[in-house]
């Protein structure tokens, strides 16, 4: 019975939240990243309080658990939409009266785009695990998420730098300030090339933070910290570069790379990790090599967009 009724919960906020959040995507569009981020850090906070309270007074329990964990942040949005919309966008209130069902084809095909970008997304990172665990064994998963959670400091760093960029690309891209989108992207790069010094230093003191970190009885290759490193290195760089061309709205070249990572990355983890005998550094070569595509293709989109030779 609890896991019907969590399923059910599930369902329900995660449909709600689809449209409650769109807040965020506001915030984030008018450059107010700031608030935007408020959000996460208030329903952590409140999920915290709650299970310290909940643990000491009631038993165990899966509908439970899922409450805690998914209900504060549907308070918090729909807390947010309230107080945001009424004190800084009263001329863009969400009304029924305002829906213009003409537009929808245009909606549907960006939003369509989106949904196969993060779809790829979600094939390329989320399921590393799985295959790791079907082809070899449960205990090579754990060597593998520590060393991606190493390496997966300095670039979060650097995504957090970056996130603002897109919403500035759109600003300058309207304002047809191209002098500024050449200056910012070259500034990015060089954060860029910052970022893959970084990753080497910790690519070579990486035995010792791990004997550190969780002792001698996990042994971490140090080929599979480096694989991460260049999977690290090529993620970040792909969103430097898309995130202008998201910014400006150009998706096609990003959602034709992504349909290829959909299409390869599953096989061509298991041919190199079980087949060529690779193991789990199969399957991070495997992310790599798909990756490697947008790597080319998205720079060279953007030259081109920049220069006004490409229009999609």
């Amino acid at each position: 019975i609890d896991i019907e009724y969590s399923v059910v919960l599930c369902v329900f906020i995660f449909s709600t939240r689809m449209v409650i959040t769109i807040i965020t995507n506001i915030l984030s569009a008018d450059q107010k990243i700031g608030l935007e981020k408020i959000f996460p850090f208030l329903k952590n906070i409140f999920i915290i309080i709650i299970l310290l309270l909940v643990s000491k007074y009631a038993a165990p329990s899966l509908l439970l658990l899922c409450c805690i964990m998914l209900i504060p942040e549907l308070i918090i949005y729909i807390t947010a939409n309230h107080i945001i919309f009424k004190k800084f966008y009263k001329s863009i209130i969400p009304s029924l009266k305002y829906i213009n069902l003409s537009l929808s084809r245009d909606l549907i095909g960006i939003g369509g785009k989106f949904f196969i970008i993060q779809a790829a997304l979600i094939v390329l990172f989320s399921t590393d695990n799985i295959i790791i665990t079907k082809l070899f064994n449960p205990s090579f998963v754990t060597p593998y998420n520590i060393s991606l959670q190493f390496i997966g400091f300095a670039s979060a760093v650097f995504i957090i730098v970056l996130n603002p960029s897109m919403m500035a690309f759109a600003e300058a891209d309207i304002l047809h300030d191209l002098k500024w989108i050449v200056q910012t992207i070259k500034r990015l790069i060089v954060l860029w090339l910052i970022l893959c010094c970084v990753l080497t230093f910790m690519v070579i003191i990486s035995p010792f933070i791990y004997d550190i970190w969780i002792g001698p009885d996990i042994i971490i290759p140090r080929s599979l910290t480096a694989l991460m490193a260049v999977s690290a290195a090529l993620s970040s760089w792909n969103s430097l570069f898309g995130s202008y061309n998201i910014g400006v709205g150009k998706l096609n070249v990003i959602m034709v790379v992504n349909i290829f990572i959909i299409i390869i990355n599953i096989p061509l983890s298991i041919f190199l990790a079980d087949t060529m005998k690779m193991g789990p550094q199969g399957v991070i070569l495997a992310t790599i090599i798909c990756m490697s595509m947008g790597a080319v293709l998205i720079p060279i989109q953007t030259y081109l967009l920049i220069n006004g030779k490409a229009s999609s």
